[in-house]
């Protein structure tokens, strides 16, 4: 990232918009990430390597509940959290750091022993995401990423997309089939994936046109959430990505 957009993760002015870092959808996207992992490459992926890396992890939710959900299932992991928000380390240790270990830092030191590296709704925020994912392949060959669907006829029609820079920092939108796009160019090739419907979330549906509109996103998703995405938005994609050799 470039000073001017790492700033605002940095003095606290992301932390003003977002002050619980969105601790409280912490377990459903542990979970999301758990779902699009096929139970027959989970042991493989974890064959001989024990980290999980967490690049962009706020307060450390998502990586503390997706390491308890691989440790029930029987899988010895070792979490590292990673962020350069000094705030959010710090939340991360209050809450978690018994379980984690968090680092405040842009620089990964585990160069060995990687099982997956998780971006979980990160690369939107990156000036150059296709540089820093191809540059995290050197430590590691599977990820696991989420990326919010902003890329909607509803968002770009009512001019939605600067609010969610403003206020979430996203500067890149994302369709369907330009995040499947974007990760393929990386050398990556997509083992798995779904879309999410972040929409039925309840806090996702406070204000009165959230509720207007959700029985439509609702009804669309039900036919094709690829559908839904492009019209109405309010889905993610969640996907395991692999290097390809």
């Amino acid at each position: 990232m470039s000073n001017s957009i790492e700033d605002k993760y940095i003095n606290g002015d992301y932390i003003d918009h977002n002050p619980t870092w969105d601790i409280e959808h912490a377990p459903r996207k542990a979970n999301e990430l758990a779902a699009v992992i096929p139970h027959n490459i989970l042991e493989k992926l974890f064959d001989n390597k024990k980290y999980v890396i967490e690049i962009g992890c706020g307060a450390g939710g998502v990586i503390y509940n997706f390491s308890k959900l691989l440790t029930g299932l029987g899988i010895e992991n070792i979490p590292v959290g990673y962020d350069i928000s000094p705030k959010a380390i710090v939340m991360a240790n209050e809450r978690y750091g018994d379980s984690v270990e968090f680092v405040c830092s842009k620089e990964i030191n585990i160069k060995e022993s990687v099982a997956v590296i998780m971006l979980v709704d990160v690369l939107e925020h990156i000036e150059n995401p296709d540089i820093f994912l191809r540059s995290l392949s050197e430590l590691c060959d599977s990820f696991l990423i989420r990326l919010p669907l902003d890329k909607s006829l509803w968002n770009v029609a009512f001019n939605k997309l600067p609010k969610l820079e403003k206020e979430l920092g996203h500067i890149h939108y994302f369709t369907y089939k330009g995040a499947m796009s974007f990760v393929n160019k990386q050398g990556l090739d997509v083992v798995s994936y779904y879309l999410t419907n972040n929409f039925n979330v309840n806090s996702n549906r406070k204000t009165t046109v959230s509720k207007i509109m959700w029985p439509i996103r609702a009804l669309t998703s039900a036919i094709s959430k690829k559908l839904n995405s492009l019209l109405w938005g309010g889905n993610s994609i969640v996907m395991l990505a692999k290097l390809n050799n």
